[in-house]
């Protein structure tokens, strides 16, 4: 019997060593996929719409103890859904992002639909976020004298929102522990060695073989690849203790013999809670321009007199700009200077003479008839 152990051991050994090169000979060949891409559009801009759908009961809040009881307990009562429509400018190159976006966002402790004008950019230092002012949900709701814009140091691609990831995945940025936190600031490849393929998938008749992160083997990610689009991330999922907490759908189209994605689905299934949160997005991309020409400027957001400019960390740095276009302390700064009095009292005071000299004139002097 151990003879036969032995053996059959002997016969499939060879046979489990050239399955495993393959897979590891497969998994370095999408790794070159990736840092391909890289070499590819020097710089994209897209713009991309789509709508945001809250099913019926899929949202809780449990620990927003300012919700009333029926919103933390589900919300909201009947399906739900918003437009969003979005542009975005990436320099591939040198890892740089700006993008404008327009959404109505369900917000759950208010029970009803808020609408969010934001620009964010990444300037190849720093993170700005700008939020329009007089907006519910931005930062600091009791400043009423400008925009907000909040300043942090480096990038996570968090900032652009994780339904963003199909954009980074066609140009090369994958992390490889969670594209969320993926830093643009520095070179990000798809790396060989923090995956393993788990074998062949199936997507609309398209072969894929699927990856698997090695991170833990409770919590991973998934990346189905099409390599017959030099690679690309036709899906995505994180999966937590047999779970699917959230999933990419992509669709693809050639354009100028590059493989950019024309629509994707993002679903999120996250497992908080008494009742799952669930969301979608369904988004498609609406215009592509490849190689436009970018700036410096291109990439920092305009700030006018009154914009705050907070620091995420720490209120008391929090900046205002001047009239000069200058950073002041906040405690420094006010809405109107002293020219602005002066020159309103003086004003006032013109037009309280010309009315007076008005009204002498034309007021009748005694004895007339």
């Amino acid at each position: 019997m151990t003879r036969f152990v032995y053996t059959l051991l002997a016969f499939a050994g060879p046979a489990w060593s050239v399955s495993a090169d393959e897979d590891h000979r497969v998994v370095a060949e999408i790794e070159a996929d990736f840092r391909s891409r890289r070499e590819g559009p020097s710089a994209v801009e897209y713009a991309v719409s789509g709508k945001i759908i809250y099913p019926a009961g899929g949202l809780t809040n449990p620990d927003d103890k300012q919700a009333a009881p029926q919103v933390r307990a589900y919300f909201p009562p009947v399906t739900e859904s918003a437009e969003i429509s979005a542009t975005l400018l990436f320099d591939v190159r040198n890892g740089r992002v700006k993008r404008h976006d327009s959404e109505f966002l369900l917000h759950v402790s208010l029970g009803k639909f808020i609408h969010r004008d934001e620009q964010q950019a990444f300037n190849g230092r720093s993170t700005y976020q700008k939020y329009v002012r007089g907006q519910e949900g931005i930062p600091d709701p009791g400043y009423k004298h400008g925009d907000q814009v909040v300043k942090h140091q480096g990038i996570s691609i968090g900032f652009l929102t994780l339904e963003d990831c199909p954009l980074l995945f066609a140009h090369g940025y994958v992390g490889n522990s969670n594209p969320i936190l993926l830093d643009l600031s520095k070179p990000a490849f798809f790396s060989a060695r923090h995956w393993m393929s788990t074998g062949p998938g199936l997507i609309d008749g398209d072969n894929c073989v699927v990856l698997r992160s090695i991170t833990s083997p409770t919590k991973y990610e998934e990346m189905w690849i099409d390599r017959s689009r030099k690679s690309a991330v036709r899906r995505w999922k994180l999966v937590n203790k047999g779970k699917v907490q959230c999933q990419f759908d992509i669709a693809y189209d050639k354009v100028d013999s590059y493989w950019l994605p024309k629509s994707w689905k993002y679903d999120d299934m996250d497992g908080r809670g008494p009742i799952p949160n669930r969301v979608s997005r369904q988004m498609a991309v609406r215009s592509v321009v490849v190689d436009p020409q970018v700036r410096d400027s291109d990439f920092e957001l305009s700030v006018e007199t009154g914009t705050l400019v907070r620091d995420p960390n720490d209120s008391t740095k929090d900046m205002v700009v001047d009239r000069d276009g200058q950073l002041i302390p906040r405690s420094s700064f006010r809405k109107y200077g002293w020219k602005f009095w002066a020159t309103t009292v003086l004003s006032l005071a013109v037009i309280f003479l010309a009315v007076w000299s008005w009204r002498s004139r034309t007021r009748p002097t005694s004895g007339t008839q």
